[in-house]
């Protein structure tokens, strides 16, 4: 085996510092439903960055054709839904803590993973809580169109 070795090649690195409320900042992923069942596809940086601040501002919607981007979609924040301008197709619309942010909890072997949502995003409309003989409690969360399990 060859040792690795330096070049010594100088490259330019491109760096983005986000300010501390940003989704990238925050570790937030905003994600639109793909075609495929499950298949969620991430949102570019700037348009994450928009939904986030609005999320946070509590506004109600974003209509991407009206920033920088021009993308033809109006996403709904209340109701987690993306749609096309002209044709009216809505996708569902998500925000996760990407893993590695502290908040992802990765699973167990034949497990699935879960995300830990913060109070601010869960808008709680139903919940339920049981117990088992174990000591082991769980809960379930209806928040928009998005059920969250948590078993502790």
């Amino acid at each position: 085996m060859l040792p690795y070795h330096f070049s010594g090649t100088q490259r330019q690195v491109r760096r983005t510092i986000y300010p501390p409320g940003s989704a990238p900042a925050a570790g937030v992923l905003w994600q639109w439903s793909g075609d495929a069942p499950n298949q969620w596809n991430s949102y570019d940086l700037e348009v994450a960055n928009l939904l986030e601040d609005a999320n946070t501002k509590n506004l109600q919607s974003v209509d991407l054709s009206q920033t920088p981007s021009k993308f033809p979609y109006i996403i709904n924040l209340r109701m987690m839904s993306q749609t096309r301008h002209g044709s009216g197709y809505v996708r569902n619309v998500r925000r996760i803590h990407a893993p590695g942010s502290g908040r992802y909890t990765p699973a167990p072997a034949g497990a699935a993973p879960t995300v830990t949502l913060p109070s601010a995003t869960a808008v709680q409309t139903s919940s339920a809580t049981s117990s088992s003989s174990s000591g082991t409690q769980s809960s379930v969360i209806k928040s928009g169109k998005v059920w969250i399990v948590r078993i502790y």
